[in-house]
């Protein structure tokens, strides 16, 4: 697969999709390193021992860390969801 062909697939990705392989890519480049591989190790053996959190409190944590919707210029338009994919090219 050439470089234009990866550009190509990468840009017909949904958002989430890009979310997902920009995820992927960045443990591709770390999963050989030691230091990462320590850390994983370490964080395993704490959720091993217990230390986790529920589902609420992931979902509480999410909404606590969600980004706030842009504010909009005076005037401006709102867009919707769809609107902001298909300005986005999406």
């Amino acid at each position: 697969m050439s470089s234009t062909d990866l550009i190509e697939t990468a840009n017909s990705l949904t958002a989430n999709q890009r979310v997902f392989l920009a995820a992927y890519l960045k443990h591709l480049g770390r999963k050989n390193d030691p230091s990462y591989q320590a850390e994983l190790g370490r964080l395993n053996q704490e959720i091993d021992v217990g230390k986790k959190i529920s589902f609420e409190q992931a979902k509480r944590l999410h909404r606590e860390l969600k980004a706030p919707e842009p504010q909009r210029e005076r005037g401006e338009p709102q867009l919707t969801r769809g609107r902001r994919q298909n300005m986005a090219g999406e």
